[in-house]
Parts: C-alpha cells; sequence; structure tokens
C-alpha cells in the first residue's frame, strides 16, 4: 500500500501520458476503496476499547498518519500504518468531524473506482483480500473484535461489478435452462394431452385427438422456454451450481403446474367408475303407482330413460339408456318397468327419469356413489326413503329399486380365414358346384384351389350350365375355373362361344340406346365384367381346339368403337385391340 501512495504521489508530482495518469488515478481510487473498508472495520470511536491504553497511562502516542509520511516521502510499512491508524482512531479522542468530512470523498472515490475501474478492482481484489485477511488476523489476535466486525465484507465482496464475459455465459445458460425446461413441459403437456383425449372422449374421426395432443405439446413446450429462461435470469446462470439450481427450480415449477393442471382436468371429467377394471351398468326398475293397472302403450311416444350428474340442484350431464317396456311385468296389482344405462361419471349425484313421449313416469336421484362398490352388484331396497319419524313412502307414487352390472366385453369375432375353412371341410362330396366355387377365392389356399378343380372337372355338364347363367356372379365363378380347367369338352366350348355372342348382341343393343337411358350406365358396366371374363377363357379355349379366335374379338372391337368416346367402351376397345396384336403372329404362323 506504502508503493502506491509513493507512486501516485510521484505520478502527480511529475508529467506523465494521459495512459499513465489515467493508470496512476485508478490506483488512488482503489487505495481509497480499501481505507474506506479498513475504518469501517474498526469499531465505533465513542466507545473505545478497554484493553487499550491512552498515552498518559503509559501506552504509545500515535505518529503521523501514512498520507502524511507518505507526502514527506518517508518508507512506511503496512504494519506500521495499520497500528497507527488503530491508536489514532480509538486511543484519541478526536472529534468525529474529520472523518465525517472525510466520508463524502471516499464514497465518491469508491463509487468512481468501482463503476470507471470494474476490471482492474476484480483483477485485483484477491491480492487486496489477502492483505485485508493479514490486517484481521493481527488485529484479532491483538484484541478482541466484536461478531459484527469479523463478519463485515467489502464492497466488492457483496456486490460484485459485472463484467461483459460473465453476461454472456448466463446468457448462454440461461438458453439451455429454457430449451430444457421447454423440451421437460412438451413431454408433460404430450402426457396430460393423452390422458384427457381418454377422459373427455375426444373423438379420432379425422384425426382430432391426434390435433390436439399435438397442439397442447406444442403450447406446454412453448409455456416451459419461457418460463425457464425467466426463471434462469432471475436466478442467475454463471456458474455451474446456479446452473443447476436454475434449472431444478424451472423443472420443479413445470412439474408442478403440469400436475396441478392435470389434476384439475382429471376432476372436471366425466371418467366411469369400475370395479376390478370393468365398467358398469346401471339397471333400474321402477314400479309403477297403485291403480295404474294398464302399462302404458309404445303409442303414446318414445320410451326414454336418462341418467345425468347433478351439481349444485343442476343437471350438468347426461347419457341416454333403454326403457324395456317389453319386460315389464305385473306384481301384487303394480306394473315394474326395468331400465338401464351405462354409468359414465362419477361427478355430482345420480338422476333417473323414465319418460314416454312428453308424459314423466318417474324421477329419482338415486344413493349411488360416485365409486361403487362389490355392495351395489345386488338390488337395493325399495326407495325413495324417508326420514326418520315420517310415514313411508306411499303406493300411490312410483318407487324404484336399482343395483349396477359389470359390463363384459363381447368375445372377440373368430378368424374369417378358420370360419371359412371349417365351411369348406364341412362340404359334401356331392354339393352342388356353386357351393364349391364359392370357395374358389384369388386369396384362397393353393389346396383348397385344387380341391375344388377336381371336383369341377368331373362334372363338366354342370359347369357347362352355370356358364350360361344370367347370375353375375355364378356366372364369373365359372369362367374363373374354366381358365385353371386341364381338359376341355366340346360342351365347355360351345358354352364360351356362346358368351362371346352374347356379349356382341349386348353391344348392339347398348348402341341403340339414347343417352339419358336409365339404364344405360348398368348396361355398359355389365358388357365390361362380361368381357373380362370371357376373353381369358376364350384365349385358353381357341388354343386348346385349334380355333381362329379372331372373328369373335374383331366383332366386338368394332361395336364398342360406336360410343367408345362418350361412354367406357373404350376399356373393352384397349382389351380387344391387344387380344388382336396377339393374335395376328398365330395367324399368319397358321396359313
Amino acid at each position: 500500500m506504502v508503493d502506491r501512495w509513493n507512486k501516485i504521489l510521484a505520478s502527480i508530482r511529475s508529467p506523465h501520458p494521459e495512459r499513465e495518469k489515467r493508470r496512476n488515478l485508478q490506483m488512488l481510487a482503489n487505495v481509497a476503496s480499501h481505507m474506506s473498508f479498513t475504518l469501517r472495520l474498526l469499531p465505533s470511536q465513542n466507545k473505545p476499547r478497554q484493553s487499550l491504553k491512552r498515552p498518559e497511562q503509559g501506552g504509545r502516542t500515535p505518529g503521523p498518519t501514512v498520507a502524511a509520511q507518505a507526502r514527506r516521502g518517508q518508507p512506511v510499512r503496512v504494519e506500521q500504518s495499520a497500528d497507527r491508524a488503530y491508536h489514532r482512531v480509538h486511543a484519541t479522542r478526536r472529534p468525529p468531524s474529520t472523518h465525517i468530512l472525510s466520508i463524502p470523498f471516499i464514497l465518491s472515490l469508491n463509487w468512481w473506482s468501482c463503476h470507471s475501474f470494474p476490471n482492474k478492482i476484480v483483477n485485483r481484489k484477491s491480492r487486496d483480500q489477502s492483505r485485508i485477511a493479514d490486517c484481521r488476523g493481527r488485529d484479532k489476535r491483538d484484541h478482541d473484535f466484536t461478531n459484527a466486525t469479523r463478519d463485515a465484507k467489502a464492497p466488492w465482496e457483496t456486490h460484485p461489478p459485472g463484467t461483459g464475459k460473465k453476461n454472456f455465459m448466463s446468457m448462454i445458460a440461461s438458453i439451455c435452462v429454457a430449451l430444457l425446461t421447454g423440451g421437460l413441459g412438451l413431454i408433460l403437456a404430450g402426457l396430460v394431452a393423452l390422458g384427457c383425449i381418454d377422459w373427455y372422449h375426444i373423438s379420432g374421426f379425422e384425426g382430432k385427438s391426434g390435433y390436439f395432443m399435438v397442439a397442447m405439446a406444442l403450447l406446454g413446450g412453448i409455456a416451459g422456454c419461457v418460463l425457464g429462461f425467466a426463471i434462469s435470469r432471475a436466478i442467475g446462470a454463471a456458474s455451474w451450481l446456479e446452473f443447476l439450481k436454475g434449472l431444478g427450480i424451472s423443472w420443479g415449477v413445470v412439474v408442478l403446474v403440469t400436475g396441478t393442471a392435470a389434476g384439475i382436468a382429471w376432476l372436471l371429467a366425466d371418467i366411469p367408475p369400475k370395479i376390478d377394471g370393468q365398467y358398469l351398468e346401471l339397471e333400474v326398475e321402477i314400479k309403477l303407482p297403485t291403480g295404474q293397472t294398464n302399462l302404458p302403450a309404445a303409442t303414446e311416444g318414445k320410451p326414454s330413460f336418462t341418467l345425468g350428474s347433478v351439481v349444485r340442484h343442476v343437471q350438468r350431464a347426461s347419457t341416454e339408456g333403454e326403457l324395456k317396456l317389453a319386460q315389464a311385468r305385473l306384481e301384487n296389482g303394480r306394473w315394474i318397468v326395468p331400465a338401464s344405462a351405462d354409468v359414465f361419471t362419477t361427478r355430482g349425484l345420480r338422476s333417473i327419469s323414465a319418460r314416454l313421449g312428453d308424459k314423466m313416469l318417474a324421477g329419482f336421484i338415486i344413493p349411488l356413489p360416485p365409486r361403487p362398490g362389490r355392495r351395489f352388484e345386488t338390488w337395493s331396497d325399495w326407495g325413495p326413503r324417508t326420514r326418520r319419524g315420517n310415514p313411508p313412502w306411499p303406493d300411490t307414487n312410483p318407487s324404484y329399486r336399482f343395483r349396477v352390472q359389470r359390463l363384459v366385453p363381447p368375445p372377440p369375432p373368430p378368424d374369417p380365414e378358420v370360419v371359412e375353412a371349417e365351411k369348406f371341410a364341412a362340404l359334401k362330396p356331392d354339393a352342388p358346384l356353386t357351393e364349391w366355387l364359392a370357395f374358389m377365392l384369388p386369396e384362397a389356399p393353393e389346396e383348397r384351389t385344387k380341391a375344388i378343380m377336381n371336383v369341377v372337372e368331373q362334372r363338366p355338364g354342370e359347369l357347362t350350365e352355370l356358364l350360361r347363367s344370367t347370375n353375375a356372379t355364378t356366372r364369373e365363378a365359372a369362367f374363373t375355373a374354366v381358365r385353371q380347367l386341364k381338359g376341355f369338352t366340346p360342351e365347355i366350348r360351345d358354352a364360351v362361344i356362346a358368351e362371346g355372342q352374347e356379349i356382341t348382341e349386348g353391344l348392339r343393343r347398348f348402341n341403340t340406346m339414347k343417352s339419358d337411358d336409365p339404364k344405360l350406365w348398368s348396361t355398359q358396366m355389365e358388357l365390361r365384367s362380361r368381357f373380362a371374363d370371357w376373353k381369358r377363357a376364350w384365349w385358353i379355349v381357341h388354343k386348346a381346339f385349334g380355333l381362329d379366335g379372331k372373328p369373335p374379338v374383331q366383332e366386338i372391337h368394332d361395336l364398342a368403337m360406336a360410343r367408345a368416346k362418350d361412354t367406357t367402351m373404350d376399356e373393352i376397345v384397349v382389351n380387344a385391340k391387344a387380344i388382336l396384336n396377339a393374335l395376328n403372329p398365330i395367324t399368319q404362323q397358321t396359313q
């Protein structure tokens, strides 16, 4: 410290460049700041230490101040300066005016040094703190300082000046906290949305449930990013400890918010109760009043049964059930009508109402708890119950009883392939050929197809009749079997040729039909499907018997060309032309 004073005073007396002066003024500010801290460490001057002796009691006489020695150019040690400063303040009862007048100067220099040269102060912080610690240790050994004096801190310890590097690292850490918190918020919001889809029965039609889940997840991610960034900037993230602290607080807030939102959504949702994991159905029997000997007919109106949820004397939600008039029975002169409805919620009181058109048959609030147990699976007593001391419920009013039943899901449907295999195995060898051909499908197993073709080859006459059938399904199955035959009979050949002639006559009739004829569309669809089945069978038959396959195909092609532009006959034209192009080389080789 003495070396600093000597350098400062020397620089003030001799001219130096502007940069050197600025550095010296900075050191002066630092020394002033340290002196103000040293004065603050000392006890109050109005209460001197009892262990310190005054000069008249044999103690040492305080010497000149450090500043005075520095101005004279005398060397001063740090230990001597601290000891003299202590004696000057505490051993002699000097009036406090000197220190009071120096307070504005010291405070101004301290403020100027901290705001004008923060980097230098921070860089020299460790060196200055070590010197101050030496002074504190020496004073503690010599004198009994109080707790407040020992715990005092320097201004730069309680309010460290910020630097550009620290703020930059804090921003990077805040962005990292924001991204991590946003990721957590996205995941938790998606899980809450997934629960809401089930709780609020959001339909998956056209992707509604998926859109809802994605939207809620994105909102949760954005909210998490904003929340994490705000919390990290408020706490500060200049070190790993503070980074983890900000991240932990941000995650805790996100978990708390999403947990609260999920709890509120769950409490407000209509979640059906369960017993052993199975949903429940409420069964009610309504006993009509005495004297009503005739059961209300369904012709008086549509029967309806409603199960509602009542909160604060208001029915907030309801579901429709079934009023089973067909199962009504007469017991002891009173009609009992059963009804049922699914228990759809755990909220509110349960209300039931039975109507026949606009006529109210009965309406009650039943004592069914939000989550009924197994004891409610048996029939309750007839109600409603009256209060103690009141007369029982009169027979002239309708009454009820109820119970809950578990909804057992129906068994899954059997595998269609298994069912079809069982039906095929049950076929008898002498069954009609139409029943055998019904199992001849493109996706049928190869073994089944072979078994069917063995039966077909043994019945060529029956197959010929099916080829001439007017039923489109039967005729299509017969032509499918023709394509897989190994041997052909003349009857099958004649049936295939006759089918080609039928298609030709159908095209002639189609060409004479008007555009506004209501049968125009169905006729051309029939001709297209018949030609598609016939062309494959004709290709095989004409090759098997060595016939000229071109004339019937050419005639069909020419007739279809007549209205190919304004109808769907162009498909027949394209297929017939492909067959003719394939038949030309065969015809040339035959010639």
